[in-house]
C-alpha cells in the first residue's frame, strides 16, 4: 500500500514536472514500475500506460547500473537517439520502485547544441570585442598614446628642440616617471647646450677680437677658418679664405714655399707647436714679414693646425733701423773723432806757430760740437722713447724763445744773416724750454748746413686760432716732394749731392718731431727744390686760465 501510495505521489510529482517544462521537440520519455509495466510516457500516454514496456529494455535497465546514458537506435521511433535511464529506490529498499527512461534524437540535440553554441559563440566573441575595444582605448589612452608622446619628444629633442618637456603629459606611474626621467635629460642637455654655446661665443669673441691673425688648416693647407684680423692683415674676406689655402698667403719663391710651409703644418702634428718667421703676401701682392705659431688642435684624428700670425713689419723695420742706426751712429763718430785725433796727433809730433795752432783747435772744437750734437740727439730721442725725460712744463714768450735759439749761432764770424722776425706780442704757450730749444736748435742747424754762405735764413711765428706756429726759412738746396713724407723718419736722409757734401746722421728732424708731439702739436715742411725749405711747428697757446698741456 505505501509503495503504490508513492508511486502515485511520484507520478503527480513527475507528471507536474513534465507538465512544467516544455520537452525539447522529438524527446520521449517512460515511468516503468518495477516489473517493467509503462505507467506513462510522453508519446501516446494513453495508448501504453498499464502495458508493459519491451521486455528486451527492461532486462537491460534491470541488469545494468544505477544510471546509464548511451547512444544508439531507438527500438519505438526507430531514430537514432541519446538515451538515458535511472532507477528509483525508496530509502531502505534494495529492488526498484520506478525506472525512468529518456530518450532525444541526436539531430535534436545537435541542433540544440549547435544553437546554443552558436548563441555563445556569438556572445563569447561580443564580450571578447569589448573587452579588446576596452583593452585598445585603455591601452592607447594610458599606454600607447603616452609612449607615443616620449617618441615624439624624443625626436623633437634629436632635432634640437631643448625646450620639450613630457611629465606634466605622461602623467603617473612607471611612465610618468619615465617622463620625468625625460624632462631631467632635457633640462641636462639645454644646460649643456647653453654652456656650449657661451664657450663658442666666447671663443668666436676671442678668435674674432684678437689683434693677430688666427687660421684653421687642416694638413694640407686648407684653410677652414679665419678671424676678423686675418681679412684686415691679408685683405680677404671671410668667404674667399675659405676657398684658398696657405699656398695663396706666400711669396711661393724659396725658401717660403708651399713644400716648406707643409713640412712646418707636419711638425707642428707631429712634435707640437712650431714658431718662426715668415714672409707673407697681401691680397694687393704686397710682402711683409710675420711672427708664426702653429700647434695642433684637440682634433687629432682631423689633423689640424692653428696658426697664429703676428704682423712684425714695424718691428722688422726697427730691427732694421737699430742695424742702421748703429753703423751711421759708429760711422759719424767715428768721423768727428778721427778729425780730432789726427790734428791733436799732428800738434803732439809737430811745432805748429800760434796761427795754425789757433786754426787746428777750432776745427777740434767743431768736430767735438758736431760730436756733442750726435750724442745729445741720440740720447734725447732714446730718453723721448722710453718716456724717461723729466719734463718741466711752463709758459714760455714766442720771441725770446727764438731769439735764446739764434743767440748760439749769430756769433761775428757767422757766415749766414740768421733774422727773428716774430712780433712780441704773441701769447705764450706752454711747453719744457729745455726739449723746445732742442727742437728750434735742429731746425736752425739743418738750415745753415743746407744753405749757402752769405744767404738769409728767417725765423719767425704767427697767430692762428688757438695756435701759434713758429717757422724757419732758409734759401738752401730744398728737399724733393717724394722725401717730404719721410723726411722726419728715425735715420732718413735725402738722397743727392747735399748728402755727400753735408754730414749728419738723420736723428735731428726726428727727434724735432718727437719733440713736437709731445706738445701736442704738428711738423710740416714746404719746399721747392733749388729754392729753399720752410719747417714750421705749431703749438697750442697757453689758456685763458693759465692752464698747461699735460705730456
Amino acid at each position: 500500500m505505501i509503495a503504490v501510495i508513492c508511486a502515485g505521489l511520484s507520478l503527480d510529482y513527475y507528471r507536474h514536472i513534465f507538465e512544467a517544462y516544455q520537452l525539447p521537440k522529438g524527446a520521449s520519455f517512460a515511468l516503468l514500475d518495477h516489473q517493467g509495466i509503462i505507467l506513462t510516457r510522453a508519446i501516446d500516454p494513453e495508448k501504453y500506460r498499464g502495458k508493459p514496456a519491451s521486455p528486451e529494455i527492461f532486462k537491460y535497465m534491470l541488469e545494468g547500473p544505477e544510471e546509464e546514458t548511451s547512444m544508439g537506435a531507438s527500438s519505438v521511433v526507430g531514430d537514432h537517439r541519446i538515451q538515458t535511464y535511472r532507477k528509483l529506490r525508496l530509502e531502505g529498499e534494495s529492488i526498484p520502485y520506478m525506472y525512468v527512461r529518456a530518450g532525444i534524437p541526436t539531430d535534436v540535440v545537435m541542433s540544440e547544441t549547435n544553437a546554443a553554441l552558436v548563441r555563445n559563440l556569438g556572445f563569447y566573441s561580443l564580450s571578447l570585442a569589448l573587452a579588446f575595444f576596452l583593452s585598445w582605448f585603455i591601452g592607447k589612452k594610458f599606454i600607447i598614446d603616452r609612449i607615443l608622446l616620449l617618441q615624439r619628444s624624443s625626436q623633437r629633442l634629436a632635432d634640437g628642440d631643448l625646450v620639450t618637456r613630457v611629465a606634466h603629459e605622461a602623467g603617473g606611474g612607471e611612465i610618468g616617471e619615465l617622463g620625468r626621467s625625460f624632462d631631467d635629460m632635457a633640462q641636462n642637455l639645454a644646460s649643456r647646450e647653453e654652456a656650449l654655446r657661451d664657450s663658442e661665443n666666447n671663443y668666436r669673441d676671442i678668435f674674432n677680437t684678437t689683434h693677430d691673425a688666427l687660421f684653421v688648416n687642416d694638413a694640407s693647407g686648407k684653410i677652414l677658418e679665419a678671424n676678423r684680423s686675418a681679412e684686415i692683415m691679408f685683405g680677404y674676406t671671410h668667404a674667399e679664405f675659405l676657398q684658398m689655402s696657405v699656398e695663396d698667403l706666400i711669396p711661393g719663391a724659396p725658401p717660403y714655399t708651399l713644400t716648406e710651409a707643409l713640412q712646418r703644418i707636419d711638425k707642428a702634428l707631429q712634435e707640437g707647436t712650431q714658431e718662426f718667421e715668415w714672409l707673407c703676401r697681401r691680397e694687393d701682392g704686397a710682402l711683409f714679414w710675420t711672427e708664426i705659431a702653429v700647434s695642433p688642435t684637440r682634433d687629432v684624428e682631423q689633423r689640424k693646425v692653428l696658426a697664429v700670425i703676428r704682423d712684425i713689419t714695424e718691428r722688422k723695420g726697427m730691427e732694421q733701423m737699430k742695424e742702421l742706426m748703429l753703423s751711421s751712429i759708429s760711422h759719424e763718430m767715428r768721423t768727428p773723432l778721427t778729425a780730432m785725433l789726427g790734428f791733436l796727433e799732428f800738434v803732439i809730433d809737430n811745432e805748429v806757430d800760434a796761427a795754425q795752432l789757433k786754426d787746428y783747435h777750432a776745427i777740434m772744437y767743431k768736430e767735438g760740437e758736431r760730436l756733442n750734437e750726435m750724442i745729445t740727439n741720440y740720447l734725447d730721442m732714446q730718453r723721448l722713447k722710453a718716456n724717461m725725460h723729466e719734463y718741466h712744463f711752463k709758459s714760455l714768450a714766442i720771441r725770446p724763445l727764438l731769439e735764446d735759439v739764434v743767440s748760439i749761432y749769430a756769433s761775428p764770424s757767422a757766415k749766414h744773416a740768421i733774422t727773428v722776425k716774430a712780433p712780441a706780442g704773441l701769447p705764450p704757450i706752454s711747453g719744457d724750454d729745455e726739449l723746445l730749444h732742442q727742437a728750434l736748435s735742429n731746425l736752425l742747424s739743418n738750415a745753415i748746413k743746407y744753405s749757402p754762405a752769405g744767404s738769409e735764413i728767417v725765423l719767425d711765428a704767427r697767430l692762428e686760432d688757438d695756435r701759434v706756429t713758429l717757422w724757419v726759412q732758409d734759401a738752401g738746396v730744398g728737399i724733393p716732394p717724394e722725401a717730404r713724407e719721410r723726411i722726419f723718419d728715425l735715420f732718413y736722409r735725402v738722397e743727392g749731392v747735399a748728402k755727400r757734401q753735408v754730414t749728419g746722421t738723420g736723428l735731428g728732424l726726428a727727434l724735432v718731431r718727437e719733440i713736437v708731439a709731445v706738445h701736442y702739436g704738428q711738423v710740416w715742411v714746404e719746399s721747392t727744390p733749388g729754392q729753399g725749405s720752410t719747417f714750421f711747428v705749431s703749438f697750442p697757446v697757453v689758456r685763458p686760465d693759465g692752464g698747461k698741456h699735460p705730456v
